[in-house]
């Protein structure tokens, strides 16, 4: 009987210790499990990544934004931007934005220069690309105008200098009648002499071009000299007894000629009196008084008489050898 009880105790011992064994071996798996649970929830995270605009969920157990980038096959060139640096460790609902950089092409110069860049102001465009303003400068768009996109910056060089012009201011003439000189007859008295302006202009010029001119001031730097001119207002003369009314008196040169067995071009035959003039200076038909040869009336011309010249008609060689020619003064009678 006692050995029945003793062998009963020790299956029972046994029983005991295995139940402990199985309950602490229940214990230990769910803790592992829990533990494996709890640490493959904390690794994973679930964050956002936005590239250009372009949102993606992204669920990742790597440890930083370079290794999600690299994870992701994302690359980044060299004026791309992102929000958070390569290193930077990645947490749970994090966003991550990258914005990539795209061509602006700035016209200045006459040169194209191209920036990559992200968005931004022009002005901050144009000091990427070095490009230095004056406060005349024209660009468009405008400095403060943000780019989103590709697109062109059109800078226009404005500059400015002043000139000086310089001009002549002509002289007035003034007239005075003297009766010491014949009518047609002029002297000049006091020879005139031309002025001189000063212009101060400023010039725009729009990329070298000139588009604009501006009055500064203007300034006489020498007042003109007006030119004095007698005329002649004595009409008559008196010659061999006679009064003669004269419209004008004018200097020529005389030269003689004879008979040459043709009619003069009004149609006469040429005697003592005729006179050959050129007609654009003296009317044909005109009655004349030449100093030296006396009364003649204009009735015929000559390819020679062109000017201030007249021809006078003699009768024989002898005479129009011996007249030669003169410098005479001729008066159109009235």
């Amino acid at each position: 009987m006692d050995a029945w009880i003793s062998n009963w105790r020790l299956r029972f011992v046994q029983a005991r210790r295995k139940r402990k064994f199985i309950i602490l071996t229940l214990v230990i798996a769910v803790a592992i499990f829990s533990l494996g649970l709890t640490t493959y929830t904390w690794a994973r995270k679930d964050l956002t990544l936005i590239d250009n605009g372009k949102a993606i969920q992204v669920k990742t157990f790597v440890k930083d934004v370079g290794l999600l980038l690299e994870e992701q096959g994302i690359t980044l060139s060299a004026d791309d931007e992102i929000s958070h640096k390569l290193e930077t460790p990645l947490q749970d609902d994090m966003t991550i934005t990258i914005t990539r950089a795209f061509p602006v092409t700035v016209k200045v110069d006459g040169r194209e220069l191209v920036v990559n860049t992200t968005p931004a102001e022009v002005r901050e465009v144009l000091k990427e690309a070095r490009v230095f303003l004056s406060p005349e400068d024209i660009v468009n768009p405008h400095l403060g105008q943000r780019i989103h996109s590709p697109q062109e910056i059109v800078v226009n060089r404005i500059t400015t200098k002043e000139v000086a012009i310089e001009s002549e201011i002509p002289f007035k003439t003034e007239r005075k009648g003297d009766d010491s000189l014949d009518k047609g007859v002029t002297k000049v008295l006091n020879k005139g002499q031309a002025g001189l302006e000063r212009q101060i202009v400023k010039v725009t010029y729009k990329d070298g071009v000139e588009i604009k001119r501006e009055e500064v001031k203007r300034e006489i730097v020498k007042e003109p000299v007006p030119q004095t001119i007698a005329y002649g207002t004595r009409s008559t003369i008196s010659r061999g007894g006679q009064n003669l009314r004269f419209s004008r008196s004018l200097t020529v040169v005389a030269t003689a000629y004879t008979h040459t067995g043709n009619r003069t071009y009004s149609g006469t035959v040429p005697k003592v009196g005729t006179v050959a003039v050129d007609p654009r200076v003296i009317p044909l038909g005109s009655q004349l008084y030449v100093e030296g040869y006396g009364l003649g009336r204009a009735l015929d011309v000559g390819s020679a008489i062109k000017g201030n010249r007249i021809d006078v008609f003699l009768e024989t060689e002898q005479q129009a050898q011996k007249w030669g020619r003169k410098t005479v003064k001729v008066y159109v009678l009235e």
